[in-house]
């Protein structure tokens, strides 16, 4: 059987007229950690691979305005690597460094993870507690995609197929931030997550400000813990109250059984994430930055 036709664009704007001609039966290429794989396995099959691999303008951060802007083609070795994100979003850093081997992170991109829209997918629940926006590059112009709003379902989005995920955006933390990720996967290596939860707080004289929690592979889609959340406003962070965050994250839950977990277990293990990342917070472990 034959190939899809292979498509390099030099330019941004070679790549929206290639999405344009090919419509549905194109495909962006970045690192293609995921969609190789799929390729593979027959999972899908494009009539064109674009490869925007040559866009260097969709490669790194920078800051504009109030906001930080990430490319899609940044890796997540460079997100993990870099000290400053360490500084203005430390739950990305956090959840790229928990992405599959240091070959994958290498390659894969923050774009591709989000194209990609598996509820278990790393970046996911931090980018939700850094209420991140997704732009969406078209010929027509650029559009800003909050993201609860950009996945609609597993492996399923709001992108057109004449759209380019092009950036993510979201403001940067303030002093007295701190952000968790945890996951757990079947091994301790290249696992995808059976389960996993990001947290962002403020803290103000040992009182929590604000707190945001989300949570990734317990829905169709990443959640937010919203009950939890506003539990934990306006109180401190003990054991008391951290255990009773994490009891209402594991109630807020819809998770499934498949062949890496059961329903029971992901509930369980959801309570457990988000107790431990919260009380790192509270202890200020540098894994609860």
């Amino acid at each position: 059987m034959r190939g899809p036709l292979y498509l390099r664009p030099k330019s941004l704007n070679e790549a929206l007229q290639a999405l344009v001609e090919w419509g549905e039966r194109g495909r962006p290429l970045a690192g293609g950690t995921d969609l190789l794989v799929r390729l593979r396995q027959g999972a899908t099959a494009p009539a064109a691979l674009i490869d925007i691999g040559a866009l260097n303008e969709l490669r790194g951060w920078t800051m504009r305005g109030e906001y930080v802007v990430v490319g899609a083609l940044t890796t997540h070795a460079q997100i993990e690597g870099d000290s400053r994100l360490e500084h203005l979003a430390p739950a990305l850093p956090a959840a790229c460094r928990e992405i599959g081997s240091a070959q994958i992170r290498n390659r894969g991109t923050l774009g591709g993870n989000l194209v990609n829209a598996s509820p278990a997918g790393d970046t996911l629940p931090a980018l939700y507690v850094l209420e991140a926006e997704i732009g969406l590059l078209s010929a027509g112009g650029l559009r800003w995609v909050p993201i609860e709003q950009f996945f609609t379902g597993p492996g399923q989005t709001v992108r057109r197929p004449d759209e380019l995920l092009a950036w993510a955006r979201f403001r940067a933390g303030t002093a007295g931030e701190r952000a968790f990720f945890n996951k757990i996967g079947q091994r301790r290596a290249v696992r995808i997550a059976k389960a996993s939860a990001a947290g962002r707080v403020l803290l103000a004289d040992g009182v929590v400000e604000q707190c945001r929690i989300a949570l990734g592979a317990v829905a169709p889609t990443v959640i937010r813990a919203r009950a939890a959340e506003e539990y934990l406003r306006g109180k401190p962070l003990s054991p008391t109250t951290i255990r009773q965050t994490a009891d209402l994250a594991a109630a807020a839950v819809a998770p499934i059984t498949d062949i890496r977990s059961t329903q029971s277990y992901r509930r369980h293990v959801t309570a457990v994430l988000v107790a431990r990342g919260l009380s790192a917070v509270a202890s200020d472990e540098p894994d609860g930055r």
